[in-house]
């Protein structure tokens, strides 16, 4: 799967109808949601613009859950034909102040949450389109590592899948947000590498750098 970026927000993005003898693909619109039922800022106004059945679907499974939903679960919402939002669960809470690194990305939770969208992407013939702050805003995470991940996870996606849709091969889109007047902007916080690695493998290495994200991805 290529993963590209682009500039504007990932709820732009439509489907492209089938045309005589081209077929046409769908989109899948992905966000990181709180494991705790919280809906009301960030990422989620702009798809509250988009449409209010993943906010309805999400408050849902919430009380499902009794507002502790499984770490690592993933909702897909049709919210229009071919359009769909899918709902990662993959942020621990919403206090930062309860971890000690201020980080609330669960990034093993991410990496399946990913792969279960990228998935569903190639068997519904979707483009994926994330935006490209997911994480790194309200829940303090890494935006490194977190495009990271979606690389690899897109790298990963299993060939048995896309042989099944030699036609088509999704997309992963990252899309760069800048209007700071959106009531959906969150600003990024500025992270220590120190503190990126330690939120991960418990504590740093030399250099603060992450070398080998694939191995880092098994050890999760």
């Amino acid at each position: 799967m290529i993963v590209e970026t682009q500039k504007g927000s990932a709820t732009s993005a439509k489907p492209q109808p089938s045309a005589g003898s081209i077929a046409g693909w769908g989109v899948i619109i992905a966000h990181l949601c709180n494991h705790v039922g919280a809906w009301g800022k960030g990422f989620v106004l702009a798809v509250d613009q988009l449409s209010l059945i993943p906010r309805k679907a999400y408050k849902e499974m919430a009380q499902r859950h009794s507002k502790v939903m499984p770490l690592g679960e993933t909702q897909f919402c049709e919210v229009e034909p071919n359009l769909w939002v899918a709902n990662m669960v993959a942020q621990n809470g919403i206090d930062k102040a309860a971890d000690p690194n201020g980080c609330l990305v669960d990034y093993k939770a991410l990496d399946q949450c990913l792969k279960t969208t990228f998935e569903r992407a190639v068997l519904l013939r979707c483009n994926v389109h994330i935006p490209s702050g997911m994480g790194s805003g309200l829940a303090g995470g890494s935006e490194k590592m977190i495009h990271a991940i979606v690389e690899t996870r897109a790298r990963h996606t299993p060939l048995v899948l896309l042989e099944q849709q030699l036609q088509f091969v999704p997309r992963v889109t990252l899309w760069e947000f800048d209007d700071a007047s959106a009531d959906s902007f969150v600003g990024k916080p500025t992270a220590s590498k120190q503190a990126l690695v330690a939120s991960v493998f418990g504590k740093p290495d030399d250099t603060g750098e992450v070398e080998d994200l694939d191995e880092m991805m098994e050890n999760l």
